[in-house]
């Protein structure tokens, strides 16, 4: 569903799966990914903050933040999750 742009279909299934498998930090990155591309700020951070709880070496997490933190205008926030990512994985540099 994701990559159709069918990002509220993306975000069922993801709840889906979230409920069958809760510490699955990978459901709840992509998951504030949707909620991301949805314009829903708040609810991507919660999901990428419980991913980075799950996974804290989780460089796609820390980069998906980011943009969220960006786009609701906390940009030290969005700067120190940046290099965080960068510095895990050079593809987010």
């Amino acid at each position: 569903y994701f990559g159709d742009g069918k990002y509220q279909q993306a975000i069922s299934e993801l709840t889906i799966a979230i409920s069958l498998d809760p510490e699955q930090g990978q459901f709840y990155s992509n998951r504030g990914l949707a909620y991301r591309r949805l314009g829903q700020y708040q609810l991507a951070l919660q999901d990428q903050d419980k991913a980075i709880q799950l996974d804290p070496s989780s460089a796609k997490a820390y980069q998906n933040r980011s943009v969220s933190y960006r786009e609701l205008g906390l940009h030290s926030k969005a700067e120190s999750d940046s290099v965080k990512a960068c510095l895990m994985d050079s593809q987010y540099c």
